[in-house]
């Protein structure tokens, strides 16, 4: 995948098929958004199916929670709880054509929930804050790559244990004493669940399903890097 800005446009270029399921999955939830006012989604300027080419709506002032991390910024929070609400809304609303609805595969699949069609790589490079549009941005609605690509569907948990291992286990260790994980784990269920309480065999179950999230990450990290810097990179992690 390449991504470009052209002309105050976001461009990106990847194999027609991924492009294909990211677009229909993009228009959709803007639908949502839209209609809700709880979030935004950039709107889609031109798809090129045959090219794999996806334009977006440049937002110049959009910044991701992650960087916002950085500064301690407590607009954090403030999105946090309001993913919690866009997903519910999300996974309760996202209808996709029946010919890209495709699952996790079985290292991913969680067998607690319904099934619901998902963001599927809802981190906080994803989730993003835009002064200009006074809102929260989710972007980037393809699956991690990590999970395959194509995937569109599986347990309405997934996302949420995505999200919430990013919190413990990539939020940097210096941001931490302003960027409590614990805290924005709660936000993000709070909002989920509507400020029910949380079941606590959901609690046993994602206690025990983020390490997996986290050491599946780590190795596929590993992999990407140069023999040398490998062990380096595993030992910090």
């Amino acid at each position: 995948m390449s991504v470009e800005i052209v002309d105050n446009i976001f461009r990106k270029i990847d194999k027609p098929e991924l492009v294909n399921v990211e677009y229909q999955k993009t228009i959709r939830a803007r639908e949502i958004a839209l209609k809700s006012g709880l979030f935004y989604v950039p709107e889609v300027l031109h798809f090129e199916a045959s090219k794999g080419v996806l334009d977006f709506e440049l937002i110049s002032d959009l910044e991701t929670l992650n960087d916002l991390v950085e500064t301690g910024d407590s607009v954090v929070s403030t999105c946090i709880g309001q993913v919690g609400k866009a997903m519910q809304l999300v996974h309760s609303t996202l209808k996709l054509p029946e010919t890209i609805e495709i699952d996790l595969n079985k290292r991913w699949k969680i067998s607690q929930g319904s099934v619901v069609n998902f963001h599927g790589d809802l981190t906080l490079n994803n989730i993003c804050y835009s002064k200009s549009k006074a809102s929260m941005v989710l972007i980037d609605w393809s699956a991690a790559p990590l999970i395959g690509s194509r995937a569109t569907r599986g347990s309405y948990h997934f996302d949420l244990l995505w999200l919430i291992a990013y919190f413990f286990y990539a939020i940097p260790i210096r941001c931490k004493k302003e960027v409590n994980p614990q805290k924005l784990a709660n936000l993000l269920l709070e909002g989920y669940f509507d400020n029910k309480e949380f079941d606590p065999y959901l609690k046993k179950i994602y206690s025990e399903l983020l390490p997996k999230y986290y050491w599946a990450n780590v190795w596929a990290g590993a992999k990407v890097r140069s023999f040398i810097k490998c062990p380096l990179y595993l030992l910090l992690k």
